[in-house]
């Protein structure tokens, strides 16, 4: 039997209703699941001291301590489909070279980026913006935002401390502690964009939000962008 660690970093005493409310129904789906198939168990963890790149890196040592097979990373500003654990789960049993599934997310305020990246780029220290992709089949990627994601715990039992770092030069940030990570460890990757979740503000923002607000069209399920739309994008 394989264990899945489930990773909540939330530096406040209480959940939102809509973030508990959406764990709750993951839990029980994936409780279901789990017993059904006899294949998986999942503890969980929730860091709540210190700044976000500190609790990612406690929390990964909490889960290689307890042995996980498995780490799923849930953000508290999110939902989620409610089966998001067991379809990831099935990316890594049809392709057992898979080292780490994202789900798909963006960002909060316009233009609403996909936090989903592909080449990174040495000159600059940043990685690329994945801004066109299929929307109904996975695509390959090199670097996502850790609120919605799952790897397999060797990627970290083979990588070097500390895992996760805000990449800070001149008082400026070129990359969060998730990019940190994928910066310093090379993977194989996917996303899933069916795996859709929306991130809160004062209202939700998904990627119907990304799609409108740049005024990108969809042709045969795939998200069409020009090199001038990426370049408004990623400004």
């Amino acid at each position: 039997m394989k264990k899945v660690a489930i990773c909540i970093p939330h530096s406040h005493n209480t959940f939102e209703k809509y973030f508990a409310l959406n764990l709750i129904t993951v839990l029980t789906k994936f409780y279901s699941y789990a017993n059904k198939t006899q294949n998986y168990s999942f503890n969980i963890f929730v860091q709540g001291e210190g700044y976000i790149d500190t609790m990612r890196n406690i929390l990964a040592d909490m889960s290689l301590k307890d042995d996980a097979d498995y780490i799923l990373w849930l953000d508290t500003d999110m939902t989620f489909p409610p089966d998001i654990v067991e379809r990831m789960l099935n990316h890594f049993e049809n392709d057992p070279e898979l080292e780490v599934v994202s789900g798909l997310y963006t960002w909060k305020t316009p233009p609403f980026r996909p936090h989903t990246y592909t080449d990174f780029d040495e000159k600059t220290g940043r990685f690329k913006i994945a801004a066109g992709f299929p929307l109904q089949d996975t695509f390959k990627i090199e670097g996502a935002g850790f609120g919605c994601l799952m790897l397999k715990a060797d990627v970290f039992r083979r990588a070097k401390r500390p895992y996760f770092k805000m990449d800070i030069k001149d008082n400026k940030i070129i990359c969060g502690e998730d990019l940190y990570f994928f910066k310093n460890n090379k993977v194989k990757m996917i996303c899933d964009p069916t795996i859709s979740c929306s991130h809160h503000v004062d209202n939700f923002i998904s990627i119907d939000d990304y799609l409108c607000y740049n005024k990108l069209d969809i042709q045969n399920g795939d998200i069409i962008v020009t090199d001038e739309d990426i370049k408004k994008i990623d400004e």
